[in-house]
């Protein structure tokens, strides 16, 4: 897969949805990955999250469930960590406050749960499947947090070009995220 394609998907399907085309596109299901903007409810019942689990919209709907409805499939929170509160058939694994590949939460407080990197949610997806469905939408959504972690290791002393370097290995590795993604299978990543 050529990397070039990720960024032009994503704006094709935002320009679609806009000039009301993206109801020809019919995607078999949506599936998230991603962080507290991404995230609709992987925290239910945690001391973290409001009572709806969400961290940005309590308690309206998230990006991914309007996109998801958009397309007729759902955004059901899905966390392994928290399977008496998500949906383990949900597609939508995004954890507020997780970073790509650390699995050191930002903005948590001291909870009975961390935040799923975005490399292990797809694992989670992943895990048991040869093959994705090559019609579904699938969405990564990442790197804030990795921002907001390298500006507090800035704060406390590391030089702004390693933290400029620590970013771009974070931004790699979410493209890495795409690609194992487009191994499996995956046609459309957003």
């Amino acid at each position: 897969m050529k990397i070039g394609k990720i960024p032009v998907l994503g704006a094709s399907v935002a320009l679609a949805m806009n000039l009301g085309v993206a109801q020809a596109l019919e995607f078999t299901d949506t599936v998230f990955f991603g962080d507290s903007l991404t995230d609709s409810g992987a925290f239910k019942g945690n001391p973290d999250a409001r009572g709806d689990g969400k961290f940005t919209t309590s308690p309206a709907k998230v990006w991914a469930e309007h996109l998801a409805d958009f397309f007729s499939t759902e955004a059901l929170a899905n966390n392994p960590d928290n399977p008496g509160n998500t949906d383990a058939g949900g597609t939508n694994y995004s954890q507020g406050g997780a970073q790509i590949t650390n699995p050191q939460g930002i903005g948590q407080t001291p909870s009975p749960q961390n935040a799923t990197p975005i490399h292990d949610q797809v694992s989670y997806y992943l895990n048991g499947r040869d093959r994705v469905s090559r019609n579904a939408l699938f969405s990564l959504w990442g790197g804030a947090n990795d921002t907001f972690y390298n500006m507090g290791l800035v704060g406390a002393g590391l030089p702004p070009t390693d933290a400029v370097l620590n970013m771009a290995v974070s931004a790699q590795q979410l493209v890495g995220e795409a690609e194992r993604l487009a191994g499996a299978g995956a046609r459309y990543i957003l």
